[in-house]
Formats: C-alpha cells, structure tokens, sequence
C-alpha cells in the first residue's frame, strides 16, 4: 500500500483546506487497475472535497445535471474551444438526422438546437441498424416504440430526457448504413459530430450494444461489475474502496476499439458510465459520484489519461501522441483504418496550417511523419489495401520519431523539406506531396 493521488488541491491554502489530498493506494491481486480508500460521508452530511460519497442505488440525475451546469458556468469557452479545431454544426452535412427522445422517432435538427451523441462499442451482434428501406418508417412518430432498440441505445435515449435534452446521435440509427450517398459523408464527418455535441454519453463498459449501461446499484443484488464497495467499521465510521478513474477507463472495452477513440477526443463534455458509475469528464476537470471533488481549486493532475487527450504543447508531438494511442486499438474491419481517425486527421490537420494528409501521415511534416517504427520488441502486421510507407498499412503499435520535437525542428519542418517527395494519383500523374504555405514561392529544402 502506497500513498498516491488524482487530483491536486490547486490553491495556496488548498492543504489546509482540504489535507494533503493523499489517500491510500493499492492494486487488486486479480488485476491491474489502481484503488484508494477513503472516508465516506453520510449522504446527510455537508460535502467533504476529496471524501468519498455514498452513493444511491440508481445514478443521481439531479447530480449530472449539476455536473453540466458548472462546468458551463465555470470553466465556459475552455470546455469547448481546443486545439482540435472542429469543423462547422454537422446540421449542414447532408443526411443528418437525430433522434427525437420525445416522438421517439428520426428527425432533422431543428436550427439553434443541441443535441447529444453517444459513443459504444457495436460489437458482434445483431441489432436494428437504420438502412434506406426503413429510413422514412423511422421519421414516423413512435416509431422507437415498435421496434426493439439495443440497451445501450434504450438507456442513452433515457438519459438523454431525463437530462432535459430533446434529440440525440446515435450513428447506427441516424446512418442509412447501406446508403452510399450520404455514409461517407457523415462518417467524414465525425469530428463536426462529436466536437459539436452538448455531451457525449460514453458506454464504456459493454462488449457490445445489446449490454446497456443503467442498472440498479442494490447491495441486495451484489452487482458484482460496480467497482465502489463501502465497509462500515464502526457505528458511523465507514470506508470507501474507490477505482482510479483513468486506469479504469484504460482497460475498459471501449478504450479497446478503434472507432470510439476519435469520438471521446473530440467531444468538450462526456458522461461516462464506466462499471456502474457516472464520471463527468470535460476539458477541465473530472468528477464523480463517488468522490467529492467539485471545485475549482482541484483539478485532475497532470499525468491523467483523459479519454485519450494530450498535453503536449506543439502539432507534431499532439499528432503522434494520438497515432500512438490510436494504433494500439482493434478493429473489427481492417479496412476502417483510415475512416476511424478521420475526425482526428481533419481536426489536426486544422491545426498544421491545414496541410493535406496522405494516408494519415501530414503533408507538412512528410519526412519526419514517415520516420515512424515498431516499438522495441513490437510486431507489425501488415494490413492489406494501404501503402507500406503509412504507419496505417500495419496493424500494431507505433512509435513516431522523437527527434524532431523541439520547437525550432518544428518550425523548420512547417517551412521546408529535405526531399521532394512525389505520389502518383489514379491517372498516373506525380503530385508534389510537400506544398508551400499560402504566401511562399515552391518547396524549400535544407
């Protein structure tokens, strides 16, 4: 047993305020993820920051909302603004539709309205999935009502209202999946999507979507997937084993899949359900159910693994860290390699000068981004139908060179090239793979 600790009092007096903000750790012998324990609070008592809380059987929704309301408040355009620059309201890309949790129904988003997405783990089974022939029986009133929606989707319908939200995105539902047309040009919009959304409801612990994520916390019932155990030692005095919240999420199976990592990065707020309980988790800060910890004198600390987002300063080492965690991920479909970092791509892209991508390797830093290896001891798989010169035509982990990331190698990179590099489109001609910003006169090499 160690002392360690998530948050860190941020205030001159914090210590005094609130102890040391250490608290005992330990790790389960059956598995990897890191627990404290804690002194719990009667739920009639005044809120301790940093004890744990008890916790009710069902997930307190007055206390989401509250979660939502503050971070609006408080922490306003740094929750929403970031350096994945998202493209404009999704409204406009055709084929956008949303679910109305009222009318239970497919709809268009009426102009000025938000809405909320939600991100999953599909899985193998079989599900109803929207598709041309029932697209317009969807946009009847009720039409939810007649058919049988998986869980997950049942319970981010729920949540949705209760939430005080009217429409909701849920990419198997508000997809034609077999319609040609406008799948691609939503699924090439998910940056639009995601980074748009009010919150993003995570359903981080289903294998699949038929798996849900509201159920009941009843001690009587032993829900032996909820994490949050409380052990009464003495009349009044009790104590709170509490999972670490990034490690979970870690391990979680969505933090396994492909597609749902770009949907977790570039979303402002999420509410994540995780082993049975709820985490508000905006680009701020993180707080739960079971841990009294809003307040803006303490924030996560630096190190914590936020539904994958990055800390570094500059675009490049932005870009391989997402590279990194991205490739370490399953998916189901090889083919969707390049689909599923589609809205990572764009937003970075945005933020190098929106240089051209070829096969998810930046344009205005090709000779670096190409430098890009197996770890020590790592194993690549090659993955058929992309170019072996693009990390995305090997299945495995990644390393980017580590080299280039000071900020004069950067601002070299953003202005020059080493070699001229060339790619040959379908009519066999060769295209400048490096170009110069707007303003500079042709390709500069050292």
């Amino acid at each position: 047993m160690q002392n360690a600790f998530e948050y860190d009092p941020n205030a001159a007096d914090a210590e005094a305020k609130y102890g040391s903000a250490l608290y005992p750790k330990f790790k389960a012998a059956t598995g990897s993820s890191n627990y404290g324990v804690q002194l719990v609070d009667d739920a009639a008592a005044v809120p301790v920051p940093l004890r744990a809380r008890a916790i009710s059987d069902e997930v307190d929704m007055e206390r989401v909302a509250s979660w939502i309301r503050r971070c609006r408040e408080e922490h306003g355009p740094r929750c929403v603004e970031g350096y994945l620059a998202v493209a404009d309201h999704p409204i406009r890309v055709p084929g956008f539709f949303v679910i109305d949790v009222n009318r239970k129904c497919l709809t268009t988003l009426p102009g000025g309205m938000e809405y909320v997405a939600l991100s999953y783990v599909w899985g193998k089974s079989n599900h109803v999935n929207t598709t041309k022939s029932n697209v317009d029986l969807f946009r009847v009133d009720g039409a939810f009502d007649r058919v049988r929606l998986p869980k997950t989707i049942r319970d981010a319908i729920e949540v949705t209202a209760r939430l005080g939200y009217r429409f909701l995105w849920v990419d198997a539902v508000c997809i034609a999946q077999d319609d040609e047309t406008t799948k691609p040009l939503l699924i090439g919009s998910m940056d639009a999507v995601y980074g748009n959304a009010a919150l993003t409801i995570v359903a981080a612990s289903g294998h699949h979507a038929a798996a849900g994520f509201l159920r009941s916390r009843n001690r009587a019932n032993s829900d032996p997937e909820s994490n949050f155990a409380v052990q009464e030692i003495s009349p009044g005095f009790s104590l709170g084993v509490i999972p670490f919240f990034d490690g979970e999420l870690m391990h979680c199976p969505h933090a396994q899949r492909g597609w749902t990592y770009q949907e977790g990065c570039l979303s402002p707020r999420c509410l994540v359900f995780l082993d049975g309980l709820a985490y508000f988790v905006c680009r701020t800060n993180v707080w739960r159910e079971d841990l009294v910890a809003e307040s803006s004198d303490i924030l996560p600390f630096e190190g914590a693994n936020i539904l994958g987002k990055t800390s570094s300063e500059w675009p490049w080492g932005r870009y391989a860290d997402h590279v990194r965690a991205f490739a370490s991920r399953d998916l189901t479909y090889p083919s969707d390699v390049l689909y599923a970092f589609s809205g990572i791509e764009k937003a970075l892209a945005r933020s190098m000068d929106g240089t051209k991508m070829w096969y998810a390797l930046p344009a205005a830093a090709f000779d670096w981004a190409i430098l890009w290896s197996a770890p020590p001891g790592g194993r690549l798989q090659r993955r058929q139908g992309f170019p072996s010169w693009s990390w995305t035509g090997w299945a495995g982990d990644i390393n980017m060179a580590m080299n280039t990331w000071s900020e004069l190698d950067q601002k070299w990179l953003r202005e020059r090239t080493w070699v001229e590099w060339h790619v040959t489109n379908a009519s066999g001609e060769y295209l400048p793979v490096w170009e110069a910003r707007p303003g500079e006169s042709g390709s500069r090499r050292a």
